[in-house]
């Protein structure tokens, strides 16, 4: 499908179903809407427009316009979401756009790039910010159960956030055992000016670490892959 991709999929009852998929070249378009090149939503469904997005691919990454009535969240992975405006550009390696329509189904949008994944820049480490060496799995593992709305492909909304004692459970670790790991992580953020008072179950730790490139889609399986279906 190429380093560029496309995928539009909706989530029902927590299974995800891939819609269709688009390998992009800069320059290329496509349009997203319940009458467009990639069908998205109920043809009945009047909550999303007929055209709801038209999407480019550009040499720096990606141009959208957001043309759905009811709007559009944009995802970046693991930074926080935030409503588009009309026209908007991004150069993230990951972008997931939530065309907001029915309460009943999930309808995302994935933008890809595999080219601006740091493990394909060539003379560039996999270490960023500063911080030596890279996240252990174990510490992964507890950041995407506690976060998944951040850090799963595409983000994993859920009705109240997991606490610590059922990702310890899901881990099946100790409580002491997942917060030790998890104040690891939090103590790199602090080091590149994280306020201390943070808490480990505040995710603007994670957005700091993603921003600093120490943590990165990669690390994580389903988000440093191509998408099913594509």
């Amino acid at each position: 499908m190429g380093d560029r991709r496309l995928v539009v999929v909706e989530r029902i009852d927590d299974v995800l179903h891939t819609l269709g998929t688009r390998g992009l070249h800069p320059g290329d378009s496509v349009t997203v809407g319940r009458a467009a090149e990639l069908p998205i939503g109920h043809t009945h469904d009047a909550r999303i427009s007929r055209l709801a997005l038209t999407v480019t691919c550009t040499e720096d990454g990606w141009a959208f316009e957001s043309t759905n009535r009811n709007g559009v969240l944009i995802h970046p992975w693991g930074q926080p979401p935030r409503y588009a405006q009309r026209e908007e550009t991004t150069s993230a390696p990951r972008v997931a756009l939530r065309v907001v329509g029915s309460i009943v189904r999930e309808h995302w949008v994935l933008l890809e790039d595999d080219t601006r994944l740091a493990s394909a820049r060539p003379g560039r480490s996999n270490s960023s910010g500063g911080l030596p060496g890279d996240p252990t799995h174990a510490e992964l593992e507890a950041l995407r159960l506690l976060f998944p709305d951040l850090l799963e492909w595409p983000p994993l909304l859920t009705e109240w956030p997991p606490g610590i004692e059922q990702v310890a459970r899901e881990l099946r670790v100790t409580t002491e055992t997942l917060l030790r790991r998890l104040e690891e992580v939090r103590n790199r953020a602090v080091a590149l000016g994280l306020p201390p008072e943070v808490t480990i179950a505040d995710p603007e730790y994670v957005h700091l670490l993603v921003q600093a490139g120490w943590l990165r889609p990669e690390l994580f399986p389903e988000a440093g892959a191509p998408s099913p279906g594509s």
